[in-house]
């Protein structure tokens, strides 16, 4: 992807390296929170499920809005992966169990769906922006791209 009128380009690979620093901070701070909340003995899951959304999801989602569209599936799945720790360690659950069915009986919202509402959020702010600002610029030139 290049943003021609700024001189940037943006790979496929800087993404992806972008992806896997997010997914390794996310499991530091997953790790982090487990520690935490067994030194404080917290083991309310409407606890720990805010404080996985306030501090890992905001680790692994810094810069979602901008890299998130297009990382591969696999990416996906090692993100995905974090939270279904969390959930297995919790509440003792075999490996067996389907994330999707997981996520309904706890309770948790998909990372991805979080991600589609911050991205959601961000275009409604381009939107709104003054017409020579560097992300309505790069944004703009995207689509016109995309047109052609």
């Amino acid at each position: 992807m290049n943003t021609g009128t700024l001189g940037l380009t943006i790979t496929t690979s800087l993404i992806g390296s972008i992806a896997e620093k997010r997914i390794l901070g996310g499991w530091k701070t997953l790790y982090a929170l487990q520690n935490r909340c067994r030194e404080t003995s917290l083991w309310d899951w409407k606890t720990i499920k805010v404080f996985f959304e306030l501090l890992v999801c905001t680790m692994i989602l810094y810069g979602s809005k901008l890299w998130a569209i297009n990382i591969p599936v696999s990416k996906w799945k090692q993100i995905e992966k974090i939270q279904k720790h969390l959930i297995m360690n919790k509440f003792k659950i075999k490996s067996l169990v389907s994330y999707k069915i997981m996520l309904r009986e706890t309770g948790a919202t998909f990372i991805e769906a979080i991600v589609r509402v911050r991205l959601i959020r961000y275009l409604q702010r381009i939107e709104q922006m003054g017409e020579g600002r560097w992300p309505k610029l790069i944004f703009n030139e995207r689509i016109s791209k995309r047109k052609k």
